[in-house]
């Protein structure tokens, strides 16, 4: 066995550069099967975040169907998705840059052509009618409000007609086998997607005659399919887990399945799919379950599982080709990048990858921990320990933690393999990633009771998980560092304010005022904080005082980066500005590093290598690492004279 050289934690050369998570990788999304042929998306840094379709046909090489340099992406709620669909070789997409739907006909031209010019609108979760004639959409119109509502765009002329409207939101427009019936998920405000929602059908020549078919008004429902012409199938978290349902034209709602796991996860982005529909009797389906997932054919009749696949990292995109009786899904492990699979008569099949470079000595693998928190509720994590093939610590020292905050607040992080953690695991950091209290996979119990407690609950999870670890014996407890993105930025700046653990912390795109969030975002999240925090009423502003890191900057005292795109809709630079001229002027070491043509989120090759860099070269100048690499200068702020 070769003997490792001791090099410093925190100063390790590694073989994971910033350019290696961007250079011939792609992310893979919203796979669907049109006549045998398997289409997908792929989103590109190294072409500016710029995403494309790709198609492959039955044994042959894929092909991209959108070329450089039509983006295809939704900007509905922000978040987009479901930003493309195919019918018997008709392909309509939402370009990015004017958010219109155009046409490629792929057994004839392959030039796009626009559908129509509406201004001011934006379109997502696309479907094509059975007749191939027109579209169905949600469609988001940009006045002096925004208006969200279901419409149908004609392929034939620049024709806009309303299906469905009075309602905040609404999606996942579904047509029956026949084509007649059009069922689709609503919801109002201050509710969330995964807080409350309805389900609704109507006649698609009659859409005036819409029904509402369930919601009780304490359940969320989501991902609706038709079984047949006569049942819809739909995941609902009724009985606190989000199982599958049916339910009949006359009412009848049956349970389909009945485990303590979900069958969904929260729709922040359309198009999403944990299921599909083989035939009358068959489907298969994906849930996760303590942190891991697991995709199977179920029977319905039997009620029986026949798994395909068990303990995965993460499985999202199912979807099935009814027509030729096989299905496919994204699927990743703690050694492989998320990879686009195919499923048929029990054989797996790799169909579009980003290629894994890294060594398997080179890669730590993540130890899931599971601990009572002091308030009597579990708090999930994974445990990453710093990872070289060459290369280990001082002998008796620890190595500095860096503790991540996923976003959402409700979404969840796993163990698939992700470059960004083993990055930090590969220059001698270990890595706590946090499932804390609110986050998406434990039920909607476990996801509620975060509402009201919004950092403070978060934070308290966040810090408990940590001391764990330095109770151990695994880290150094002078070198905790703590990060997150979007709501876990707000997390890191709230765990920074309220309890002197951590020496240093990163924000990006996250939050400082929750008064400027509760007055300026946009239309998806603008009552979110109804929920995590309180109305935004005068009966409960002492609350959002009390829970802004702005107001409590007397108790700040670690240096923290800002990380910001200057296009964020979602959260405004003004979050990090306040909370960066504040600290400045407090006289603590705060960096603010600024990227003109980001959004919500970091999509450019350019940005996702600097951003790691630079938040590199900041944690080496507080603690003395020495970076084998070059880095960026640091762009630290001085106080206003």
């Amino acid at each position: 066995m070769t003997q490792k050289n001791r090099v410093p934690y925190g100063s390790w050369p590694s073989i994971i550069t910033s350019q290696l998570l961007t250079e011939g990788k792609v992310s893979i999304s919203e796979p669907q099967w049109d006549q045998g042929d398997l289409y997908w998306l792929e989103r590109r840094p190294a072409e500016r975040g710029r995403t494309t379709i790709m198609c492959q046909k039955p044994n042959q090489t894929p092909v991209e169907l959108t070329p450089h340099p039509i983006d295809v992406r939704s900007k509905v709620h922000e978040y987009g998705g479901g930003s493309y669909t195919v019918s018997q070789g008709l392909v309509v997409f939402v370009a990015g840059d004017d958010q219109q739907v155009y046409r490629i006909d792929t057994e004839q031209s392959m030039e796009p052509v626009i559908i129509g010019e509406f201004e001011n609108y934006r379109f997502a979760d696309l479907i094509i009618d059975h007749s191939g004639r027109q579209v169905i959409a949600v469609a988001e119109h940009h006045g002096e409000t925004v208006e969200n509502s279901l419409v149908s765009l004609s392929l034939d002329e620049p024709k806009l007609t309303t299906l469905a409207c009075g309602r905040d939101f609404y999606a996942n427009p579904r047509l029956s086998p026949d084509g007649t019936q059009l069922a689709w998920v609503s919801w109002n405000l201050p509710h969330m997607p995964w807080d409350v929602t309805e389900l609704w059908s109507a006649p698609i020549d009659e859409p005036s005659a819409a029904r509402k078919i369930v919601g009780s008004g304490d359940e969320a429902i989501c991902q609706p399919r038709w079984l047949d012409d006569e049942r819809l199938l739909f995941v609902s978290d009724r009985d606190n887990w989000w199982n599958l349902y049916s339910v009949s034209k006359n009412g009848h709602i049956e349970r389909i399945t009945m485990l303590q796991a979900e069958f969904a996860t929260p729709p922040w982005v359309f198009g999403m799919s944990c299921y599909g529909v083989i035939d009358r009797d068959t489907l298969i389906c994906a849930y996760t379950q303590d942190g891991y997932w697991s995709i199977a054919k179920l029977t319905l009749s039997t009620n029986e599982f026949d798994w395909i696949e068990q303990d995965a990292a993460m499985i999202e995109g199912v979807q099935v080709d009814s027509s030729s009786g096989q299905a496919c899904f994204i699927r990743a492990s703690t050694y492989q990048l998320p990879q686009l699979i195919s499923w048929k008569d029990g054989v797996l099949t790799s169909i579009g990858q980003s290629e894994t470079l890294i060594p398997k000595d080179h890669v730590a693998t993540p130890e899931s921990i599971v601990f009572t928190s002091a308030s009597g509720r579990a708090i999930h994590s994974f445990f990453y320990p710093p990872c070289h093939a060459k290369v280990t610590g001082p002998e008796g020292e620890k190595p500095p933690l860096i503790v991540m905050c996923h976003g959402g607040p409700s979404g969840a992080t796993s163990s698939a393999l992700s470059l960004k953690v083993q990055f930090w695991t590969n220059r001698g950091f270990a890595v706590l990633d946090v499932n804390y209290v609110g986050s998406t996979g434990f039920g909607r119990q476990f996801r509620h009771q975060l509402y009201g407690q919004w950092g403070v609950a978060d934070v308290d999870d966040i810090c408990e998980a940590t001391r764990f670890m330095v109770k151990r014996g695994d880290v150094n407890p002078e070198q905790l560092i703590i990060r997150g993105s979007s709501a876990g930025g707000y997390t890191v700046l709230a765990a920074l304010t309220q309890q002197p653990l951590f020496k240093a912390g990163a924000s990006l795109y996250g939050i400082g005022d929750l008064h400027l969030l509760a007055k300026d975002t946009h239309k998806f999240e603008a009552r979110y904080l109804d929920q995590l925090i309180a109305p935004y009423e005068p009966a409960y502003l002492d609350i959002y005082d009390q829970r802004s890191p702005i107001n409590h900057i007397e108790e700040l005292s670690s240096p923290v980066i800002f990380l910001q795109g200057l296009k964020d809709k979602v959260v405004p630079p003004n979050q990090a500005e306040a909370m960066v001229d504040a600290l400045a002027n407090k006289g603590i070491n705060v960096a603010y590093v600024t990227y003109p043509e980001e959004g919500h989120g970091f999509r450019q090759a350019a940005t996702i290598e600097h951003s790691l860099l630079v938040e590199y070269a900041f944690y080496a100048d507080q603690f003395g690492f020495n970076p084998c690499e070059k880095v960026p200068t640091v762009p630290y702020v001085k106080a206003n004279s």
